[in-house]
C-alpha cells in the first residue's frame, strides 16, 4: 500500500490516534500533579521520557504530515485561515473558563483578581501565543505540588504556532521558483530536519525547539515524499519489535530509536488498520478539548482533594474533561472549521483539508 494513495483518504484513525494521545498526557500528568515529581511517572525512569512527552512528539508528526497536506492543497490565506480556526477558537474558550474557575479559587479579592495585571497578561499571553505562553492566576493554585500552574499543556501551542509560520515561509518562498518549486520544498524541509538534529546534538540550542521541529518536519517530509512511501505490515513489525528492543536496552537506545521508528509506525496506524475501528470517526475529534482542558481540571482536583493519588486523579479528570471536549468539539470548533474554505471574496472555496 502506498502512502500517497491513502493520504488523500479521509476515512483514516487520526481522530483515534489523537485521542489516544490526548488522552495519554492526561495520564501522564496525573502522576506529576499530585506531588510534582516527574519520576513518578512510569516510563520516566526505564526511558527517560514520559507518556506525555512521547504522545507530544506524535502530535507534531502527526500535525506535520497533515498541516502541510492543507498547504499544498490551498492557497496560502486560506491556509492560515484554516490554522487559525483549528486553533484559536477552542484555545478561547480554555483561557477564559481557565480565568472564571481561576474566580472560584483565588485567594484574591475578586476585584484585585480581575483588574490584576497577571489576569491580563494570562489572557493576552495565552491568546496570542506568540510571545510564549502564562502559567500563573493571581492567588490560583500557589499552594499546591506544582505551584502556580493554571494550564501546563498550553507551552506546546507556541511551538506548533512557529511550526505552521515557518512551514507557511518555506512555501511561499519556494513558490518563487515556479515549476521547481516541489524540488525545493523536497530539499528544504529535509534539510531544516537534519540541521535541527545537529543543533540539538553539537550546540546548547532550546531543547523543546529542536526537538519539535524535527518531529514536526519528519512528518512533513512523510507527506512530501508521499509517493515512494510504502505501508508494509513486514517492515511495521520490524519498527515495533526495534523499538521494544530498545526500550529493554535502556533510555539511551530507546532515545535514538524512537525518533526512528515512530513515525512509520504512526502512518501505518493511521491508514492501514480498517474495518469497525473506523467507526470512531462517526464521533468526532475531541483531542484537542482534552488536551487543552484536561490540565486545569486536574490541578482543580487536587486542590479540591488534597492527598489523592495519581488514579483517583486520572478517573476523575478523564470523567470530568470529556464532556468539555465534547461541547469544544460540538459547539465551537466544528462550527468555526465550517468557515475555513471561505475565500475572501466571501465564496466558500471548493479544497478543504
Amino acid at each position: 500500500m502506498n502512502l500517497a494513495d491513502v493520504a488523500a483518504q479521509k476515512d483514516n484513525n487520526w481522530n483515534l490516534i489523537r485521542v489516544v494521545a490526548a488522552s495519554s498526557v492526561l495520564v501522564a500528568h496525573s502522576f506529576l500533579l499530585v506531588d510534582g515529581n516527574v519520576f513518578r511517572e512510569p516510563f520516566q525512569r526505564p526511558l527517560s521520557m514520559t507518556l506525555g512527552d512521547m504522545s507530544v512528539d506524535i502530535f507534531f508528526l502527526a500535525s506535520g504530515f497533515l498541516v502541510t497536506k492543507s498547504v499544498v492543497n490551498r492557497p496560502l490565506a486560506q491556509f492560515a485561515l484554516a490554522r487559525f480556526l483549528r486553533v484559536w477558537p477552542a484555545l478561547i474558550y480554555a483561557v477564559l473558563a481557565a480565568v472564571l474557575m481561576g474566580a472560584v479559587v483565588t485567594t484574591e479579592p475578586l476585584a484585585s483578581y480581575f483588574t490584576s495585571p497577571a489576569t491580563a497578561q494570562y489572557v493576552a499571553h495565552n491568546l496570542t501565543l506568540f510571545a510564549g505562553t502564562q502559567n500563573a492566576l493571581p492567588g490560583v493554585f500557589e499552594h499546591l505540588p506544582l505551584s502556580n500552574f493554571v494550564n501546563g499543556s498550553l507551552w506546546t501551542l507556541t511551538f506548533e504556532v512557529d511550526m505552521y509560520l515557518l512551514l507557511t515561509l518555506i512555501f511561499a518562498l519556494s513558490a518563487a521558483f515556479g515549476p521547481f518549486r516541489q524540488r525545493i520544498r523536497l530539499l528544504i524541509v529535509p534539510a531544516l530536519v537534519c540541521l535541527s538534529f545537529i543543533a540539538a546534538v553539537t550546540t546548547h540550542a532550546h531543547h523543546h525547539l529542536t526537538r519539535l521541529t524535527i518531529y514536526f518536519f519528519v512528518g512533513s517530509s512523510f507527506y512530501l515524499y508521499r509517493k515512494y512511501i510504502v505501508l508494509d505490515w513486514r517492515a511495521m513489525t520490524f519498527f515495533c519489535v526495534a523499538l521494544i528492543a530498545a526500550g529493554l536496552a535502556g533510555p539511551k537506545a530507546f532515545a535514538i530509536a524512537f525518533p526512528l521508528c515512530v513515525p512509520y509506525a504512526l502512518f501505518w496506524v493511521a491508514y492501514v488498520p480498517s474495518g469497525s475501528i473506523r467507526r470512531y470517526n462517526e464521533l468526532g475529534d475531541y483531542s484537542y478539548g482534552i488536551y487543552i482542558f484536561a490540565f486545569p481540571v486536574q490541578q482543580l482536583l487536587v486542590f479540591s482533594f488534597p492527598g489523592i493519588g495519581p488514579f483517583g486523579v486520572m478517573a476523575l479528570a478523564s470523567a470530568a474533561t470529556l464532556p468539555l471536549a465534547i461541547l469544544s468539539w460540538h459547539l465551537v470548533e466544528q462550527r468555526a472549521l465550517k468557515f475555513k474554505g471561505i475565500d475572501f471574496a466571501g465564496r466558500f472555496g471548493a479544497k478543504s483539508a
